[in-house]
């Protein structure tokens, strides 16, 4: 696009050829200025958005896998008060359906429990397979990992978002800034005619 900045009779302006070859534009320097930095304030808005997203799809992720760590250690409880009881220290417990199927969907390689692949690659469980109370705490230690991870990406997305707003911030007061500016030399322009 090819721009040239003129004066005219005390008025400045813009001719910008756009794409189709010939057209042209007439607008005030200022109107140019506050059209481009409405255009940048239109992009800080899609990264915000795209950011957003993320954000709302780490803390999902976050919450999925504190209940998976939660149901986890309430089935770890169980199992340690029964050893306690019996002093059966072979005793086993099953995992939910829904937190068998979250590994198994999602196939976490869990050391000890899901490792049983060929190179230590994943190895399915069942619905219904007794765990002692290490593999219950190596499940439950990994869904805790996890959680923190997502929850170290959500403090950077919240960050993100906050750096987001300042720039956004910062571009409605240029724009607010160009538009005063623009209002006073159009009263002096004004002024200077009376």
């Amino acid at each position: 696009m090819a721009e040239t900045i003129s004066s005219a009779t005390g008025q400045l302006y813009s001719t910008s050829t756009g794409a189709n070859v010939g057209a042209t534009s007439d607008v005030s320097v200022f109107t140019q200025i506050e059209m481009e930095e409405v255009q940048r304030s239109q992009a800080v808005k899609g990264l915000f958005q795209i950011i957003g997203g993320d954000y709302n799809t780490v803390t999902q992720q976050e919450l999925e896998y504190q209940k998976m760590s939660n149901e986890t250690n309430e089935v770890l409880v169980n199992l340690q008060n029964s050893v306690n009881s019996s002093n059966d220290p072979n005793t086993t417990a099953a995992l939910p359906d829904d937190v068998v199927d979250f590994i198994n969907n999602n196939e976490i390689v869990i050391a000890g429990v899901t490792d049983g692949g060929e190179n230590g690659t994943f190895s399915k469980i069942q619905y219904g397979q007794g765990f002692n109370e290490g593999q219950l705490q190596a499940i439950k230690g990994q869904f805790d990992i996890m959680a923190t991870s997502c929850s170290d990406s959500s403090s950077k997305y919240q960050l993100g978002v906050q750096i987001i707003l300042q720039d956004l911030t910062q571009l409605i007061t240029a724009i607010s800034q160009t538009m005063s500016k623009e209002n006073q030399v159009i009263s002096q322009i004004i002024s200077n005619f009376k």
